[in-house]
């Protein structure tokens, strides 16, 4: 099976590693995100900064979430600078952000003393599988 975006996240990771050996470490993450939007762009790619994202709930927006880049209306880019950055916390949390809209793949980029990444994906198919938060409890609720 082939990685969904694959294209799109192969360029993403180039220009990853093209900025975090440009800059330095210690620079506020907006300086990262803007690189990379500049290299994205300059590779044809079309690339929105610091993007809301209206979350849904009945028919209703009931809030936001503000996604660093999206590319091409198709991959969700989290860039940050902490160490310790890509851990199973944020991993989680990246899901939900999957989970609430209607993007697949998520790429976590962290600019920290040691450039790394993580590359998530949740298909919109699973997304809209009846399910509840209870499900792992065999429809018991927990008390």
């Amino acid at each position: 099976m082939e990685l969904l975006h694959k294209n799109i996240t192969a360029a993403i990771l180039q220009s990853f590693f093209n900025v975090a050996q440009s800059l330095p470490f210690g620079l506020d993450k907006s300086f990262y995100i803007n690189a990379l939007t500049n290299d994205l762009q300059k590779a044809g790619f079309a690339v929105q900064a610091n993007k809301l994202v209206d979350i849904v709930y009945n028919d209703t927006v009931i809030g936001q979430l503000n996604f660093d880049i999206i590319v091409n209306e198709a991959v969700i880019i989290k860039v940050d600078t902490q160490f310790d950055f890509i851990n199973n916390e944020q991993q989680e949390k990246s899901k939900i952000y999957l989970k609430l809209s209607n993007y697949e793949v998520l790429m976590l980029l962290n600019f920290g003393q040691e450039a790394d990444y993580k590359r998530l994906f949740l298909s919109n198919d699973y997304k809209h599988q009846p399910k509840n938060r209870y499900s792992e409890y065999n429809g018991i609720k927990p008390s």
